[in-house]
């Protein structure tokens, strides 16, 4: 579209000075030599700060550039736009940009293209941004693979909506949104990129059109304007108009002023397009296209399309043409979307299964309650009242779901399939255990008039609980996850171990003083409603971790709200508690705090105890490990222990309890205190779930941790093998929690000097692996493997390994990940090995720059600063290493002055003063670092020990 169409409407409205401005800066008609950009940029230009690679893209706009970061040692997207146009405004024009690209700049969220910088280049403005290696979102849809599900585009595109959430929470319009704008990374995360027509919602131009009748009227004035013509127009350009034609918005179209509600509008249209396969909108010229958009005169959606009518109709509402039509915000758009997911995984619909059933407690106890249908005590047949448990588990957990269950996982094999067949064998059990507490809880009130009616309602509304908790599991496991089916299996199964965990006691059911610590039952009237949020609580437990961070936190929130309407204070108590436990893992445990607090408080209030326990424990972990305020976090754990005692030391958090206590006097350095805890919490753990159980075999793996942190390598290595003799009776030895003993197996084993036993482990590790996929623990049983080549003198197998789990790590982490360096430096160790001085100060160079700014102290810089003392002994510059051993010395005994590496730091400065023949003061520095470092059986002990040995011989 050239610049001369903007003006063929009779009557043009007037364009603000925003809009002016944009067209200065935009303007298509001006070539981008005479913008002060040129044709082509040299490699190694500069720019600013950034040194030109090569140019990735070119528009009218402007050109995006591949350029280096030096002062940050990164690789980003560098675009310059064009300022050009009317001479008097280019100041003013490239003033108002550069403050919009700074605005965006404060940005800060996953699914936005990050931007790191903006300035002047000339008279143009630059902006340095994320580089992303993957494609768009259109390049993504169009990838040669087999055609992705429904359900898989839109949870893309919700993250792409994500984005513009929080552009807009930011007062910043996107205004040209698209699946070109979308980037997707290679690990499947989207970014919303091209700000290029964003502009802060200032309110400057003229009024929002926010009446039909100014639609109408606009469409009106359109329709004078439409022509015969069949040429064809470019309906995907950027032009004059500010924005996509085939994307934008009635408003825009017409040059309104736009909001949020604008970009939702272009949202939906690439939306449709991505489910439909076409726009809802065509024409063959932008005039008729505009047409059709103000009159919302959009093409139907293809009737044999898999996509709900839920997803259907929020895309509707969001290409109303008028924006008071739409919805309120994108936030409110993605919700809908999010809704419409919930799908019927299986033939029958899953909210008539597992809602329904969920709620038949509700329904067949009607609104007095569920033991008061035939009055307390009347004996009747037990048929004809207490036989309907079974049909409750319909479609939960039944013969029908399982066969699904199965259907799905088919290609399930190794450590899956064993992971299946025990899943499904647990959710028999599961089912069992239900339908007979069920029973026994009817019969004791209805047929044997054992029990009043108040008791049954607490032990339906405990069922209820247990029963929607095994409805997540279930659901889980069915769902379909097309495309991703065979990945998103093997990930699910898993974990599925820890999935089973969460479903609670259904013994526990019929304890009265366990019940009477729940809080009142809900009301008749709310049951329902009580029982669906209960279930909604339970499916974002097993689901969180494959949601990510922004659904998990934007379901949590909508729990919250909705139960804060429901008014039942258990609930929304719980409901505060998984949002609060989702801030602590995703967000940051100070924004915790508060909402936990308020959980408890709400959990108090409404006399629900082990609510307000639970709520007590997280809050007590997040002052200790979180903020620091380890005493005062012990003490809460000792208040919660107590109140768990006066409740009959329920397991589950009694247990919970134990071992938040030890882990938060590790955290405080207390070691032994907590190697004491965890042993007690085993003790509990082995007395209520048995000693064959998953949580009895986890505290059995800390135990081995903290041993080994006391440099107790006998029992550290004794616990391993336990937990490894246990583990793989429970999960198969082809699980990947069995590869993890095994590596740290490899890791004691190497310590003590066994290194055939050693590389046996690592071996099964990284057999196990592999098989299961996960790259980036096969880069821990790569560097354990490289140890124990190193121990044995094999540099040149300890250099290839290492250089193989270095480029892992690099690849998951990235290269400035504390993982990455460390292992980086096992790279230039091995090359130190091997004699080949100058490259492994290169690879310490670098790992110099990735440190440099951490604090002294810091753990990863102080090992590279060993290795550099270790580097200039090996190459005989004694004084230069003594200098830097020296200097090191302040930082490593801060770090922990009885650490292994204040034991190596002793040993480099004893070989040092050896090799300056000042033996006195080496034998004084060896007694210092073994005097420091009690861990016993180790090589570096050991080393130091035979180097005093050596020393203290007549010469």
């Amino acid at each position: 579209m050239s610049s001369a169409d903007a003006t063929d409407h009779p009557h043009p409205p007037q364009l603000s000075d925003a809009e002016r401005d944009a067209e200065t800066l935009l303007s298509p008609g001006h070539d981008l030599d005479g913008a002060g950009l040129r044709g082509a940029f040299e490699r190694g230009e500069l720019i600013g700060r950034y040194l030109v690679l090569e140019e990735v893209g070119r528009g009218s706009m402007g050109v995006v550039l591949a350029a280096y970061d030096p002062e940050l040692d990164r690789k980003v997207a560098l675009k310059l736009l064009r300022v050009s146009g009317d001479p008097r405004r280019l100041e003013s024009s490239r003033v108002r940009m550069l403050r919009e690209a700074k605005a965006m700049a404060s940005l800060a969220h996953p699914n936005v293209i990050a931007i790191h910088d903006v300035g002047s280049f000339g008279d143009a403005v630059f902006i340095a941004m994320e580089f992303v290696e993957g494609g768009s979102l259109r390049q993504w849809l169009a990838a040669p693979i087999k055609p992705r599900s429904w359900q898989t585009i839109v949870r893309t595109y919700i993250q792409a909506g994500e984005g513009l959430s929080a552009a807009h929470a930011r007062g910043i319009v996107h205004r040209d949104f698209k699946p070109d704008n979308a980037l997707v990374h290679g690990d499947g995360r989207v970014g919303v990129g091209d700000f290029g027509l964003a502009r802060l919602n200032e309110h400057s131009g003229p009024r929002l059109l926010s009446d039909r009748d100014a639609l109408a009227d606009g469409l009106e004035r359109l329709r004078e304007t439409l022509s015969d013509s069949s040429t064809d127009q470019n309906l995907t350009h950027t032009g004059a108009l500010l924005g996509t034609p085939a994307y934008m918005a009635p408003e825009q179209h017409l040059r309104a002023e736009v909001d949020g509600r604008a970009d939702q509008f272009a949202f939906c249209v690439a939306l449709w397009e991505a489910l439909a396969g076409e726009r809802p909108f065509s024409g063959r010229n932008p005039n008729i296209l505009a047409s059709k958009v103000l009159s919302g005169d959009h093409e139907p959606f293809p009737r044999d399309s898999p996509v709900p009518a839920p997803i259907r109709a929020a895309l509707e509402r969001g290409l109303s043409p008028a924006p008071g039509d739409r919805f309120a915000s994108m936030r409110e758009l993605l919700g809908a979307l999010e809704a419409g997911l919930v799908k019927p995984p299986s033939p029958a619909r899953r909210w008539a299964g597992i809602i329904v059933g969920l709620l038949a407690t509700a329904t067949f106890a009607g609104a007095v309650g569920y033991g008061s249908m035939l009055g307390e005590g009347i004996s009747v047949d037990r048929p004809s009242l207490c036989s309907a448990a079974e049909l409750r588990m319909h479609d939960v957990w039944d013969p029908d779901v399982r066969a699904v269950v199965e259907d799905r996982h088919a290609s399930a094999q190794g450590f899956a399939r064993a992971s299946l067949d025990r899943a499904i064998a647990r959710l028999d059990g599961l089912r069992e255990e239900w339908i007979i507490g069920h029973t026994e809880a009817c019969e004791a009130t209805r047929v044997y008039g054992e029990q009043s009616s108040e008791m049954l309602d607490r032990r339906m509304t405990c069922l209820s609980q247990r029963r929607g908790e095994i409805a997540a599991v279930s659901s889980a496991l069915r769902e379909d996850y097309g495309a991703d089916q065979t990945e998103a299996s093997r990930a699910l199964l898993e974990s599925v171990d820890q999935l089973l965990a969460t479903v609670g006691s259904i013994d526990g059911c019929a304890d009265l003083t366990l019940l009477e610590a729940e809080g009142e039952p809900p009301p008749a009237e709310r049951r329902s409603e009580v029982e669906l949020l209960r279930w909604r609580l339970s499916d974002l437990e097993v689901r969180h971790r494959r949601m990510g961070t922004n659904e998990s936190m934007t379901v949590a929130a909508d729990l919250v709200r909705d139960a804060e309407a429901l008014g039942y204070g258990p609930v929304l108590a719980e409901a505060l508690l998984r949002q609060a436990q989702l801030t602590d893992l995703y967000v940051s445990p100070h924004e915790a705090l508060p909402i936990a607090r308020r959980s408890m408080a709400e959990a108090t209030r409404s006399r629900h105890r082990r609510g307000a326990v639970r709520a007590q424990s997280l809050i007590a972990w997040i002052e200790g490990a979180g903020r620091g305020n380890h005493e005062f976090g012990l003490w809460l754990l000792d208040q919660a222990s107590a109140e768990l005692g006066a409740l009959g030391q329920p397991r589950r958090e009694t247990l919970r309890v134990m071992t938040d206590r030890a882990a938060l006097q590790y955290s405080s350095g207390d070691i032994t205190g907590a190697l004491e805890q965890f042993q007690a919490a085993l003790a509990f753990a082995e007395s209520h779930y048995g000693a064959q159980h998953l949580r009895a075999a986890d505290l059995r793996f800390n135990i081995a941790t903290m041993h080994l942190r006391l440099g107790n390598l006998d029992k550290g290595e004794q616990g391993l093998r336990r937990a490894l003799e246990v583990y793989t009776q429970l999960m198969g030895p082809e699980h990947p929690e069995v590869a993890q003993i095994h590596t740290n197996l490899t890791a004691v084993l190497d310590e003590r000097g066994e290194t055939e036993e050693a590389r046996m482990h690592a071996e099964r590790a990284i057999e196990i692996w592999k098989a299961s996929g996960a790259d980036a623990r096969l880069s821990k049983a790569y560097v354990n493997l490289a140890s124990v080549a190193s121990t044995e003198g094999a540099y040149s197998e300890a250099l290839e390994l290492f250089t193989k789990a270095h480029a892992l790590k690099a690849e998951v982490y990235g290269a400035a990940h504390p993982d990455t360096i460390l292992t980086l430096c096992d790279v230039a160790d091995s090359l130190r090995l091997l004699g080949r001085y100058d490259e492994a100060q290169a690879r310490y160079d670098e790992a110099l720059r990735h440190v440099e700014d951490l604090p002294p102290a810091n753990g990863v810089r102080v090992r590279v600063h060993l290795d550099l003392v270790d580097l200039a002994l090996s190459r005989g510059e004694h004084l230069d290493a003594l200098a830097r051993v020296d200097a090191l010395a302040p930082a490593v005994t801060e770090q922990d002055p009885k650490s292994r590496e204040s034991a190596r730091l002793c040993l480099l400065r004893a070989k040092i003063l050896v090799a300056l023949d000042r033996k006195d003061e080496a034998t004084a520095t060896l007694r210092e670092g073994l005097e420091r470092y009690t861990s016993s059986g180790g090589a570096l002990r050991k080393t130091l020990e035979l180097l005093l040995l050596e020393l203290s011989e007549p010469s």
